[in-house]
C-alpha cells in the first residue's frame, strides 16, 4: 500500500511490516486450500492452539475446532459455523491475493518486526531490501507469527518499537 500511496503522490512517513516477507514460501494458487477444506479450520485453530490438537488422529470438524478455540480463549470460538466459514473464505482469498502480489519499490525506509520463532523461509531484512529504496531496520519480538497479535508481552514489544519510530518521524523527544 505504501508504494501505491507514493505512486499517487502521497507522503508515507512510516512503513512497518509484521513478520512477513515478499513471496513467502513461494506459494502458488494450487497451494491454497479450498475455503470449505478442513485444512482451513486447522489454520484458524493453529493461530491460537498450543499444539495439543496435533497429537490426535481425530478429524477436524467445526465442533472440534470451536472447542479448541474456546479452550484457548479465542474470540473465534463465539462465531457460528457460517461466520467462521466466511472468515475462512476471506482467508483463502487473501492468500490468493498474496500469491499474485508483487510489492512495488518503497521510497524510504522500512521497519520489519519479526518473531523470534522463525518460519521457513525466515523473515529477514535481506528479503525486503530489493523492494526498499532506503534501509530496512529489523527488530525481533518474542513468540511466533500465529500469536504475535494475541500475546500481551509480544504486543507490548511491538508497541514500544512502533511508538519509538512514530516519535522519530514526528520529531518528538
Amino acid at each position: 500500500m505504501a508504494a501505491e500511496f507514493q505512486r499517487r503522490g502521497e507522503r508515507v512517513a512510516l512503513v512497518a511490516v509484521l513478520d512477513v516477507i515478499p513471496n513467502w514460501q513461494g506459494l502458488t494458487h494450487a497451494d491454497v486450500p479450498a475455503p470449505d477444506d478442513r485444512v482451513m479450520l486447522l489454520y484458524h485453530v493453529g493461530l491460537v492452539d498450543d499444539g495439543s490438537h496435533r497429537d490426535s488422529d481425530e478429524k477436524m470438524t467445526f465442533a472440534r475446532a470451536r472447542e479448541i478455540l474456546r479452550r484457548q480463549g479465542s474470540v473465534l470460538a463465539n462465531l457460528e459455523e457460517d461466520r467462521l466459514a466466511t472468515i475462512t473464505e476471506i482467508s483463502a482469498n487473501n492468500t490468493h491475493l498474496t500469491v499474485d502480489y508483487q510489492p512495488g519499490p518503497i521510497d524510504g525506509d522500512l521497519v520489519l518486526i519479526a518473531c523470534s520463532e522463525q518460519q521457513d523461509p525466515p523473515v529477514s531484512a535481506e528479503a525486503w531490501q530489493p523492494h526498499v529504496r532506503g534501509s530496512v531496520e529489523a527488530h525481533v519480538v518474542s513468540g511466533e507469527h500465529g500469536t504475535m497479535l494475541t500475546r500481551p508481552g509480544t504486543l507490548a514489544q511491538i508497541g514500544q518499537i512502533l511508538s519509538a519510530k512514530l516519535h522519530d518521524v514526528a520529531g518528538d523527544e
